[in-house]
């Protein structure tokens, strides 16, 4: 019992990350309009990370197994399938708004 537990609340807590990606990679965040001459490319930029995000979460909707259940292993490489997914979009994010604020 023990085991299965902790096996929920493992799950449970990698669930909470996916939720805390969406806050920050969901499409239904409004992106602040960016001025300047590289402006219109950094939109599409963060709009094409808000897609590719989209595609990570299908991935996950697609699974045909229970997610909470503690004996399927597979969740486990499918999380980790979207958790370097997202921590792609987090780099890219992070270089894409240090170029924002780096002079030319």
């Amino acid at each position: 019992m023990g085991i299965q537990r902790f096996g929920w609340l493992w799950c449970a807590c990698m669930l909470k990350q996916v939720c805390d990606a969406q806050s920050q990679f969901s499409s239904k965040v409004k992106l602040p309009a960016f001025a300047g001459a590289r402006g219109l490319e950094i939109t599409k930029s963060l709009t094409d990370s808000q897609d590719t995000f989209k595609k990570l979460v299908s991935g996950l909707r697609a699974l045909s197994y229970n997610l909470l259940d503690v004996q399927v292993t597979r969740w486990h490489n499918d999380y980790h399938k979207f958790k370097a997914g997202v921590l792609d979009l987090e780099v890219m994010t992070t270089l894409l708004t240090h170029t924002q604020k780096t002079p030319n």
